[in-house]
């Protein structure tokens, strides 16, 4: 029966892989090692609505069960945190300090610690008339330490941490850089647009004043009124002929003056010709070949 119970008491449990143990129970990584403790479930339902609620919760939840990283968790105990509380995404992720494992012997007074958020927090002890130490993070009692996670180590403690406001400074720099990119964005296409306008307009105006210029209308010189020009040729052979020398009365009256037979207009093949009447001036057809 002795040898019985000595071969048990040097049997250990072997984990397997993705689990550690102290040689008597194995532990998951920190997400079901933390869904392991009944008294931690406000905490673990925070942590869930975060995850369905963005991607970088989403992310969070991934990183608990991440085996390549070390890292140490504050869960503040249900007691502390109510069940009407609730917890930002900001203010978790601030209980996630993922530098490395810190174990409780490690958390001296002064030692400060970096969230996931880039944030810190501050580890401070005292002592009561006991000389017994607590030990505080950011003010909060650390009330259970070491608790175990094959990727990192838990500590409980008495009510949640609350992240810092995010830097406005940082979102404003990146705003205001935002801001006068686009407003030099806009200028810049204004004046492209300005310049590229003018200079169209400047090309269309040179073209309808070259066109003005020659484009002249030949159907408009037909028209015009010929001016009159004066020549002396046609004038001197149109103008009146000479008056007579002689003196139509006195040639009646001396007798010697004999009246001419009258020309008639005649026509043959087609052409007119004149041909003198005789007396009594009766029209006599001549023809062209007589």
């Amino acid at each position: 029966m002795d040898q019985e119970t000595t071969r048990v008491r040097y049997v250990n449990c072997t984990c397997k892989v993705g689990y550690v143990g102290d040689g008597f129970s194995c532990s998951g990584n920190l997400l079901q090692v933390l869904m392991s403790f009944p008294s931690l479930t406000n905490f673990l339902m925070g942590v869930l609505a975060y995850s369905n609620s963005s991607a970088r919760g989403r992310a969070f939840l991934k990183h608990l069960t991440d085996l390549s990283i070390r890292s140490t968790l504050f869960v503040p105990q249900n007691s502390g945190l109510g069940d009407n509380e609730t917890l930002s995404g900001r203010d978790i992720e601030h209980h996630f300090a993922n530098v490395s494992i810190f174990y409780y012997s490690d958390l001296v007074n002064g030692t400060i610690l970096r969230t996931r958020l880039g944030s810190q927090l501050l580890i401070t002890s005292s002592q009561d008339q006991g000389q017994l130490e607590t030990r505080f993070v950011d003010g909060r009692a650390i009330l259970q330490w070491d608790i175990f996670a094959s990727n990192g180590i838990i500590h409980v403690i008495s009510r949640p941490l609350k992240a810092p406001p995010a830097p406005v400074t940082a979102v404003h720099t990146g705003l205001g850089t935002g801001i006068f990119f686009a407003i030099t964005l806009v200028i810049g296409a204004v004046a492209l647009a300005a310049y590229s306008y003018f200079r169209l307009h400047r090309r269309t105006t040179g073209f309808q004043r070259f066109e003005s210029e020659e484009d002249i209308d030949v159907t408009a010189l037909g028209k015009r009124q010929p001016e009159n020009i004066s020549n002396p040729m046609y004038e001197s052979a149109t103008s009146a002929p000479p008056e007579p020398s002689y003196d139509p009365f006195t040639l009646l009256q001396s007798g010697n003056y004999e009246p001419k037979a009258p020309a008639w207009p005649l026509r043959t093949n087609a052409e007119w010709f004149w041909a003198p009447a005789s007396p009594p001036y009766t029209p006599t057809l001549t023809s062209p070949g007589n």
